[in-house]
């Protein structure tokens, strides 16, 4: 059988000096991710798929710790900008946060969607988009395809309503539409119920409305397991 050319749609990596609870509030001692996951550990076990010939794959961000709400925002987004760092050190192949990632492996990472506070409204997210761009560097931000923000934990129906369809959760998503970035939500449905997926829906009404076809925009559905 023909090898299928293949790109992976969603790839966590964690450097070492991240794989603990002060950087991701998830990744509690004794978790069974809490070590270095790095390109070579991805493409060692891609390695052994069938059929499989595997042209590259989009990091996805791994919900990086935020700081308390009281600091100035630069402040807060530290756990995220430094998780661009990552990104940036395994396109640049500069061994950023103990991985031993160089190039060529950095070819593999094709695009990557990154964390942004677009609960926020857009004028904090335009701050926030500004920062991150000169973070990143020209070569990583032409790898920058997308933006996410995971709502799938909130299991109160009226909190998550609110969030998704208030003005400042919608034109947050109407900038990244015009800057042309895919926005990536996480739903779930079996812990939250189908009342999320119905509500983001209409959230995307919402940031179309108005809109042409060819301006809509693109989003990605991401159940939780």
């Amino acid at each position: 059988m023909t090898a299928q050319l293949t790109i992976d749609s969603h790839v966590h990596l964690i450097p070492l000096s991240a794989a603990n609870n002060a950087s991701h509030a998830w990744l509690h001692d004794g978790h069974p991710l809490q070590r270095q996951w790095s390109i070579s550990d991805y493409l060692t076990t891609s390695s052994q798929l069938d059929h499989v010939d595997l042209k590259g794959f989009i990091y996805v961000e791994t919900d990086r710790a935020l700081g308390p709400a009281h600091l100035d925002p630069q402040e807060r987004w530290q756990g995220p900008l430094e998780e661009l760092a990552f990104v940036r050190s395994l396109v640049e192949g500069t061994m950023q946060g103990g991985t031993n990632d160089i190039n060529p492996q950095g070819r593999f990472l094709l695009g990557s969607v990154l964390w942004a506070p677009v609960d926020q409204g857009p004028q904090v997210l335009e701050e926030y988009l500004d920062l991150a761009q000169r973070a990143a560097g020209p070569a990583t931000w032409q790898r920058v395809k997308g933006f996410r923000y995971l709502v799938q934990g909130i299991r109160n129906q009226e909190e998550f309503t609110n969030l998704v369809l208030g003005d400042g959760f919608v034109d947050s998503l109407k900038l990244l539409v015009m800057k042309g970035f895919v926005f990536d939500v996480g739903l779930d449905q079996r812990q939250g119920g189908v009342w999320q997926l119905e509500a983001f829906l209409e959230c995307i009404k919402r940031v179309r409305s108005g809109c042409s076809p060819s301006e809509y925009g693109t989003f990605v559905l991401s159940e939780c397991a």
